[in-house]
């Protein structure tokens, strides 16, 4: 049984399920996505295969309210072509809020690996970010603990804390600084050491519907310059980097206005020349509450 391995994954605030792009068309009575099955296919020439790059397959799924519930990595045998569904992430919600998650690793039979406890004041703004490690199921204290401490004024700010283990004391790592317009749009985030140097930015710059359509990070390694165009339906039809480089999608949709198919090009340039360097066909299936 061969499987091929990539791993990309992320804990939100704001998990929800077919959520209304800026921009995009209004359905009336569209209906709750109850869970969405995520397909990647690699194309090649008038053809296309199944990819079989680990974590990009996924099953997800959803509550009435839209909530995220759990995230599946679909894993595919590629001599039978059987599927398993393998939890990756678990989401628990209290008094309409994220208040934990739960992250598991499928190439070690399940086991859980990360816990995140999100804690909100008083006035439902969130307070503080918990990342606990576990191995062999125990929760213990090792590199990959952090928390990040959340504070709102004119700019808010993010206090990240990571675990010495050599202090085996938790140090500031460093602070992130983020500025707002009064659409209440995220336009500047600015990241500073323990010794209050900045060392690393992002700018956005937003349409009048409030689309991002231009966002430059920048650090001490690289400058990256991106501009989005987006269709009717809210969805990302191109962005394109300051050096020439595209990616390119193509979308078809269901009467609710959800792609349930979509193309990805990705277009990179090196040394003058353009080369397609990734070209995707994505499946979506949807089942609807």
């Amino acid at each position: 049984m061969k499987f091929t391995y990539v791993l990309m994954m992320v804990f939100t605030t704001g998990s929800c399920s077919g959520s209304q792009q800026n921009g995009a068309k209004v359905v009336k009575d569209k209906p709750v996505i109850q869970s969405e099955k995520i397909i990647y296919y690699d194309i090649e020439g008038s053809k296309s295969e199944r990819s079989y790059d680990f974590g990009k397959d996924l099953f997800k799924e959803y509550d009435r309210s839209g909530k995220q519930l759990k995230e599946s990595i679909i894993l595919v045998d590629e001599q039978t072509q059987k599927e398993t569904i393998n939890l990756g992430y678990l989401y628990h919600y209290q008094n309409g809020k994220l208040s934990k998650g739960e992250n598991y690793s499928v190439l070690r039979g399940g086991i859980k690996k990360e816990e995140v406890q999100f804690i909100y004041n008083a006035g439902g703004k969130l307070e503080k970010e918990v990342h606990d490690a576990f191995e062999d199921g125990k929760k213990v204290l090792n590199k990959n603990c952090f928390y990040i401490l959340y504070s709102y004024g004119k700019n808010d700010t993010e206090d990240h804390f990571s675990f010495n283990e050599g202090t085996q004391k938790f140090e500031l790592s460093y602070r992130t600084l983020k500025e707002f317009d009064l659409h209440k749009n995220l336009v500047k985030e600015i990241d500073y050491d323990p010794q209050n140097e900045p060392y690393r930015s992002i700018v956005r710059t937003y349409n009048d519907i409030n689309q991002i359509i231009r966002e430059r990070r920048v650090d001490q390694y690289s400058d990256v310059d991106e501009s989005t165009v987006y269709n009717d339906e809210g969805d990302i039809l191109k962005i394109t980097t300051k050096d020439g480089g595209e990616m390119i999608y193509t979308y078809k949709y269901d009467q609710y206005n959800n792609w349930i198919e979509k193309t990805e090009k990705i277009i990179s340039v090196s040394n003058g020349k353009s080369e397609i360097s990734a070209n995707h066909l994505i499946k979506r299936s949807i089942i609807y509450y």
